[in-house]
């Protein structure tokens, strides 16, 4: 890994991502005219394991890292996927993660208090400014967000996202083993917090391309597993179970093609299938299948990015 920031080009890449899976050495992504490309990062080593976030627009993949040694910061990079440009970026406490949003808007989530490991109470610090994102976020006037009155810990994998539109942010919370888990989402415009208990975000773009609804899971501990799917709309506070087809038990939500349907894959070995399920019947409407030229179960999760899907809704040829 580079000792100061630097910054290199990869120039195979010509445009936004639908989407990208990290894989051990290369990550990959879905471009609207291209398909599945191959994305090379000069930053990256065998011997760390990196963390991604995607823009919502598809333009930028992020990629932090906090070596093993005490005290070491949080290492973080950016890939301009427009122009190929690869900067290493100002680094981070280790108790300190970012996300991000389109171009120019980040949050940073800062840990407190820890039990077993598990972060139990987080303050998020959003810039509320359009300056570039290599800035120093605190040259950017943040707005703090305190989620003490909220038990548990913030979720593992995407837990913080950014709507759309770039208004709204949805946090999910884990309470523990046989507890309902949380959803707060922050109005960015004057600060105002929804909560909803009992329900979680799913995939790393469970907001529909509206910025209204919210892809997830009803978490109640007496629910039976298979119920638990649902859309939440922030509108009027309601939630609607989503019922799959049979066939796609044990699929993973994966994000939203388009107003009236979310995206679900499954996979066998290294064939992935996704499906544009329709959200009032539960029906795959449609599907395609590629092949992930990666070692099966070596993926990370993958990465969406909703504006570029909504901007791009026949690049995946699901419509």
């Amino acid at each position: 890994m580079a000792g100061t920031p630097g910054v290199h080009t990869n120039r195979e890449l010509t445009g936004p991502v639908l989407f990208a899976i990290p894989g051990p050495t290369d990550l990959w992504g879905w471009q609207p005219k291209a398909g599945l490309v191959k994305i090379s990062s000069p930053f990256r080593t065998p011997r760390a394991s990196f963390d991604f976030d995607l823009s919502s627009d598809g333009d930028l993949l992020f990629y932090t890292c906090v070596l093993a040694l005490p005290g070491s910061p949080r290492a973080r990079f950016a890939l301009d996927l427009l122009s190929g440009r690869e900067e290493e970026l100002e680094p981070l406490p280790p108790s300190t993660e970012p996300f991000y949003g389109q171009r120019g808007q980040e949050c940073r989530v800062e840990h407190i208090d820890w039990i077993d490991f598990r972060p139990t109470r987080s303050i998020m610090h959003v810039r509320r400014d359009e300056t570039s994102l290599p800035q120093p976020l605190l040259e950017g006037k943040p707005a703090d967000f305190a989620f003490d009155d909220i038990p548990g810990s913030i979720r593992e994998g995407r837990p913080v996202q950014y709507s759309p539109d770039g208004r709204r942010i949805a946090v999910s919370f884990d309470h523990g083993a046989g507890h309902p888990g949380s959803l707060a989402v922050v109005e960015l415009a004057n600060g105002s917090m929804t909560r909803r208990d009992g329900f979680v975000s799913s995939g790393s773009s469970a907001w529909s391309p509206d910025s209204r609804y919210l892809v997830g899971e009803r978490r109640q501990p007496l629910e039976s597993r298979e119920s638990r799917l649902a859309v939440y709309d922030l509108d009027t506070g309601e939630t609607t179970a989503l019922q799959l087809d049979s066939n796609l038990d044990g699929a993973a939500v994966r994000g939203w093609l388009d107003l009236r349907h979310v995206l679900i894959s499954t996979r066998r070995q290294r064939v992935i299938a996704l499906h544009a399920v329709d959200i009032d019947s539960g029906h795959v409407v449609k599907q395609r299948a590629f092949r992930l030229p990666l070692p099966a179960g070596s993926a990370a999760p993958w990465l969406w990015a909703p504006r570029a899907v909504m901007e791009h809704p026949e690049a995946l040829g699901l419509i």
